[in-house]
C-alpha cells in the first residue's frame, strides 16, 4: 500500500555551468516562461514545442511532431552538430491542463518521454538528468483530479534508468496546472528539487510541502478489516444462482 510522507524542504546544491538543458514544453509561451526563469539561474537552455512539422527557428528554439520518433532523433543530431547536445532534459508536456484529445495525452505522457530518453542516450556524450514535471499525476491529499493517462509516467520512470543506466530519471509532480504562467514559489521548489542529490524517483509538492511515496505492508488482518461491513454503508446483495442449479 502506497502513501505519501510529508517532509520539510532543504536547499540543494545549485547547478550552473556550460552544460545545455533541453526544455520540451506544451507551447511556445510555456517554453519562454520556464526558459527565462532557468536562464536567470545561469542555465543554458534549448526549447522545443509541439507542431505539425519539424523546424529549427534558432539554434536554441525548435518545433517537433510528437507523433514522429524520427523528429526526436533529428533534434538531438542537429543539436550535437551545433555543439549544443543536451546533458539534461526538463520535460514539461505533462504540466498543465488536460488535453481534450486522449491520443495527444498518450504522446505527451508516454511516447515523448521514451523517445526523448532514447535520443538523449544515443546522441549525448554524457547524459545525466531527465526530469519530468507534471500535475494531477499522484493522489496525495485525496482531493486531486487525476489524469489517468499520466499514470504511464510511472512505468517510464522505472524503465528508463534500467535501459539507460547513465540517465537519472525523476518525476516532480506540482499542484500548479497553469501552463503559460509560473509562480515564483513553484519554480523555486522545482529548482531546489533538480539540484537535490538523492535517488528518489517520484516527488510531489502540495501546498509548498515536499512529499515522497512510502510503502506499508498490508497484513492479512488489515485485509480482513477492510472487507467488514461499515456502519451506514450501502451494499448490493444478490442471489447466488449457481447454488440453486
Amino acid at each position: 500500500m502506497r502513501d505519501y510522507q510529508q517532509m520539510h524542504c532543504h536547499q540543494g546544491k545549485v547547478t550552473k555551468g556550460s552544460h545545455v538543458w533541453l526544455l520540451p514544453g506544451a507551447n511556445e509561451k510555456q517554453c519562454e516562461v520556464w526558459k527565462h526563469a532557468l536562464t536567470c539561474k545561469g542555465i543554458r537552455m534549448v526549447t522545443v514545442f509541439p507542431a505539425e512539422e519539424y523546424c529549427c527557428y534558432r539554434n536554441d528554439h525548435y518545433s517537433i511532431n510528437l507523433t514522429r520518433q524520427a523528429d526526436f532523433q533529428q533534434l538531438f543530431s542537429q543539436l550535437s552538430s551545433a555543439g549544443l547536445e543536451p546533458h539534461n532534459v526538463i520535460h514539461l508536456l505533462n504540466q498543465g491542463r488536460f488535453n481534450s484529445r486522449p491520443t495527444s495525452e498518450v504522446y505527451n505522457s508516454f511516447y515523448s518521454v521514451i523517445w526523448l530518453a532514447a535520443a538523449q542516450a544515443d546522441n549525448s556524450a554524457n547524459p545525466r538528468g531527465f526530469f519530468i514535471v507534471s500535475n494531477n499525476t499522484h493522489m496525495v491529499l485525496g482531493t486531486e483530479q487525476m489524469a489517468a493517462e499520466r499514470a504511464m509516467l510511472m512505468a517510464c520512470i522505472r524503465v528508463i534508468p534500467q535501459e539507460y543506466p547513465q540517465i537519472y530519471c525523476k518525476n516532480i509532480d506540482i499542484d500548479d496546472s497553469e501552463q503559460d504562467t509560473l509562480k515564483q514559489e513553484t519554480f523555486e521548489l522545482f529548482y531546489t528539487e533538480i539540484n537535490r542529490e538523492t535517488d528518489e524517483r517520484m516527488i510531489a509538492y502540495r501546498n509548498g510541502m515536499r512529499r515522497k511515496p512510502t510503502y506499508q505492508r498490508m497484513t492479512h488482518s488489515m485485509e480482513q478489516r477492510s472487507l467488514l461491513p461499515k456502519q451506514g454503508g450501502v451494499y448490493l446483495v444478490r442471489e447466488d444462482w449457481a447454488a440453486l442449479v
